[in-house]
């Protein structure tokens, strides 16, 4: 290579000095620029292959260049006018300006002018617009509004349409029917009153002396009853009149001592209760309403425009004036060069080497007069200097272009095969990989150099070289890091470090305790805790007493009797620690007792409960007996316990390890409860009898039940929910009810408003031969019992309420009477009447055959009625 650069040299001195009388016969190239406005301007040309310039000129003012390889790029400017020519816009502005109108109609253009030289035209700039005033379109909408009147108004005042005018709508406004918005108006339906009063009164006896006894003459009015009554109560007025009697009049008896005969009236007054019914009404409430109409309807906004609209205008006017020419020759000088350019390219380092290697191109030179322009590296990139590293960081061919100012280019090439960057490689593996409580071993294995320089050694754990390159077994036997080192000849090493942390020697431990510790009836917890590996195994399981596994953390395992229990806790190493514990205070034995009562009858009086037989079962002992009422016995002889009532009495025997004999007695057999029933009687009215005693709801309020009913009436009936009885006269009646416990309930129900006498009176009438009509009167009405006479019925059916009652009979015949008394007690009176002869008698002459002689006549007289 030397030596062909020394014959290139000598080459190229002999061709230089053989050449030296051409080169003043330099190349030229001459580049006209047409005229132009512009007085400075520039102009690309193409020079000839090799070419290289040697120097430019223009004819006026000044010139530069700039060469890229053939292209190059001439700037001329300061040049003198060559002559002048007129432009008809050689000075301009912006002219603008905006148009209204009432519509929006614009022309497209419009001209412009000045005076002063400058004219053009305006063009529209943009769309037109708004330039004031508004659109306000037709329009419809629903409408709504509300009229009311004020409180007690009448809803017809309101009108059922309005006007509306607002916001530039009207129109008509429709309503609907009126509805109450407000105040109060109150109608109330008659109602059905009833009212009571109470009025003094007396009873009025007659003395029997024969009977030494008082009989019931009647009432009699102390106090003026009315027949009616106002009535006023929330509002509500009326009449009430006479409905019936409430209560009768109660005055008791008068006593007498002595002989009397006659009617006396007690001097102690009672009192009677009179019920009054009638219609009650309320009037109306003030109307304080008040009646709304809501109206609605469609209303109407007639459209306006009160818009000017507006269009920008805008554009450019021009004014003439002379433009200068002007007009350049560039002369440019250039030479040929057709030597190639060279170099020397050289790489460091050349031994093995994990690093890059350093590609350097230097002692660049152009054997021609163009110049080095630059060198094009091998990733394409183009750089310029005297000297040129190029880092390549993997082995190959790379190869550099040197190149000239005329595009000359020389191709330098190298190989680099030095490069080694990958290390070594090896597996490390342990056997055993499982936790172990024996050695470990652990091995290297598949070393291999995939690289080109080989390998050269491998350092061991425990710092040992070694030369050669098969497996290698390391035997470890504790736990740690082990680290194995391979290298190769380039200087690339890998580590293979193997952690061995499954050599466990150490077993594990761990606290076993019971709860309770006191006797118990339930079962023994067993807790395993404080479970500790002091190895680095960890724990792998605990095996229970039973044998069931389960895994390492606190454990508990009830027991249910007592008994020596075994715990093993073991790690994954294998090692293995056993706890052992003895339980003995297990008690599930619940103590005995037997309990009974004094007897099972029923009962109005205390029962006594017996518990006896009181014994502990078990190991622990007995502790307590808590009786029914809660109180707490500590001896255990036989208890005797009295109750009052019925219930279920509970007695609980507890021993020392909390077992609880609960004994129970349901005591059902006392009754302290009076049996009852419900009395009443109907009618209460004053009646003529008979009147229904009932007797209801016959209970036992207790649980005996009732035995028996007794009375004054009947004696002793089995009992029944309800008993019925009818009596016809007045008295005083007694009712017993006895449950089976011996319980007694007595009720007295005293009846005196029967009436059963019938009322009389005085029939006169005329007894002898009449041949008239007959009357007959009668008078003196008068009751035996207490309800007073009420009215006859005559024999034609009408009804006579006064004091006397006449009937005139035409004919003979009986004739019945019906005589009321208030209760309904009829006498009816039966009259005969025989004595009327309304016919004449009848007189019969017998005729004879006609004669001449003395005729006998025979006369027969006869009554056609009844007398003779």
């Amino acid at each position: 290579m030397k030596n062909k650069k020394k014959i290139r040299t000598i080459l190229g001195v002999a061709l230089i000095t053989s050449l030296m009388p051409m080169s003043v016969m330099a190349e030229t190239m001459d580049v006209p620029f047409p005229e132009s406005t512009n007085q400075s301007t520039s102009k690309t040309i193409d020079l000839p292959n090799q070419a290289f310039i040697k120097g430019v000129t223009v004819d006026t003012g000044g010139v530069s260049y700039t060469q890229n390889g053939r292209r190059v790029t001439l700037n001329v400017s300061g040049g003198t006018a060559v002559s002048s020519q007129y432009n008809s816009t050689k000075y301009s502005k912006y002219i603008s300006k905006t148009l209204t109108n009432s519509s929006n109609s614009f022309p497209y253009s419009e001209s412009y002018s000045d005076g002063a030289g400058y004219s053009g035209t305006y063009y529209k700039n943009g769309n037109s617009y708004v330039y004031s005033g508004i659109y306000t379109p037709y329009d419809e909408k629903t409408a709504t509004d509300s009229r009311s009147t004020s409180p007690g108004g009448s809803a017809s005042s309101l009108p059922s349409s309005i006007p509306y005018n607002s916001g530039g709508y009207s129109g008509t406004l429709y309503g609907g029917s009126a509805v109450q918005t407000g105040g109060n108006y109150e109608t109330y339906d008659p109602i059905n009153a009833v009212d009571t009063r109470t009025f003094r009164c007396g009873n009025s006896y007659i003395w029997s002396d024969s009977s030494r006894s008082w009989s019931y003459g009647g009432t009699y009015d102390i106090d003026y009853i009315p027949s009616s009554i106002s009535y006023s109560n929330n509002g509500y007025t009326g009449t009430l009149y006479r409905a019936g009697v409430i209560q009768s009049c109660s005055a008791p008896a008068p006593t007498l001592a002595g002989s009397y005969n006659g009617e006396r009236r007690n001097s102690n007054a009672g009192y009677t209760t009179l019920n009054y019914r009638g219609t009650a009404t309320k009037p109306p409430s003030a109307d304080t309403r008040v009646w709304t109409v809501y109206y609605s309807g469609t209303v109407a906004r007639p459209s306006s425009d009160t818009r000017v609209w507006a269009q920008d205008y805008s554009g450019t006017a021009y004014a003439g004036g002379y433009d200068s020419l002007y007009k350049y020759n560039v002369t440019i000088d250039y030479g040929l060069d057709t030597e190639m350019p060279d170099g020397i390219l050289t790489a460091s380092p050349t031994d093995w080497t994990n690093g890059n290697v350093t590609i350097t191109l230097s002692d660049i030179k152009d054997y021609g007069e163009s110049g080095i322009n630059g060198v094009f590296l091998p990733n394409g990139t183009f750089v310029k200097g005297s000297s040129i590293p190029y880092v390549v960081s993997s082995n190959g061919e790379y190869s550099v272009i040197i190149e000239d100012n005329v595009g000359n280019r020389t191709t330098k090439s190298i190989t680099i095969g030095n490069i080694d960057k990958s290390a070594p490689t090896a597996t490390i593996s342990q056997t055993p990989m499982n936790y172990t409580n024996g050695d470990v071993f652990v091995e290297l294995t598949n070393i291999t150099d995939i690289g080109v320089s080989g390998l050269k050694e491998i350092l061991l754990p425990d710092g040992e070289s070694v030369q050669t390159f098969e497996d290698k077994s390391f035997k470890v036997s504790e736990n740690g890091l082990y680290t194995f080192k391979i290298r190769d000849n380039a200087g690339n090493e890998s580590t293979r470090t193997m952690t061995v942390s499954n050599i466990d020697k150490t077993a594990p431990t761990a606290s076993l305790t019971q709860s309770p510790n006191d006797f118990t009836n339930g079962n023994v917890v067993l807790t395993l805790d404080n479970i500790q590996d002091t190895g680095v195994s960890g724990l792998k399981r605990i095996i229970l007493p039973n044998g069931t596994q389960v895994a390492p953390a606190i454990t508990t395992y009830s027991v249910t009797e007592n008994g020596v229990y075994e715990f093993i806790v073991e790690d994954n190493a294998g090692n293995q620690t056993i706890k052992t514990i003895e339980v003995k205070n297990i008690d599930k034995v619940n103590p005995t007792a037997n309990i009974s009562a004094e007897h099972n009858d029923f009962t109005n009086k205390n029962i006594l409960l017996f518990l006896t037989e009181i014994e502990d079962s078990g190991v622990s002992g007995l502790q307590s007996i808590k009786l029914p009422n809660g109180t707490i016995k500590k001896t255990f002889e036989d208890i005797s316990y009295e109750v009052d009532k019925n219930g279920l009495y509970r007695f609980e025997i507890q021993d020392n390890a909390g077992n609880i004999t609960s004994k129970e007695y349901n005591v059902e057999n006392i009754d302290k409860q009076q049996p009852d029933f419900d009395i009443d009687y109907s009618p209460k009215l004053l009646n003529k009898g008979p009147v229904k005693i009932s007797l209801s709801n016959v209970r036992d309020n207790g649980v005996s039940g009732v035995k028996e009913l007794s009375s004054n009436m009947f004696g002793v009936s089995p009992p029944q929910p309800d008993y019925q009885f009818m009596v016809n006269g007045n008295g005083v009646f007694t009712f017993t009810v006895r449950d089976h416990a011996g319980n007694v309930k007595t009720k007295t129900l005293e009846i005196s408003n029967i009436d059963n006498e019938k009322p009389t009176a005085k029939i006169d009438w005329r007894k002898d031969w009449t041949n008239e009509d007959v009357i007959i009167e009668l008078s003196d009405f008068k009751d035996a019992g207490t309800a007073g006479y009420s009215h006859t019925v005559l024999p034609n059916g009408v009804i006579m309420t006064g004091n006397t009652a006449i009937f005139t009979v035409r004919e003979n015949g009986i004739y019945s009477f019906d005589v009321f008394d208030n209760v309904g007690n009829v006498n009816t009176m039966d009259v005969v009447i025989e004595n009327i002869d309304k016919e004449k008698p009848m007189v019969e002459i017998q005729e004879k055959d006609k004669t001449n002689d003395n005729v006998k006549a025979i006369i027969k007289i006869r009554d056609v009625n009844l007398k003779k």
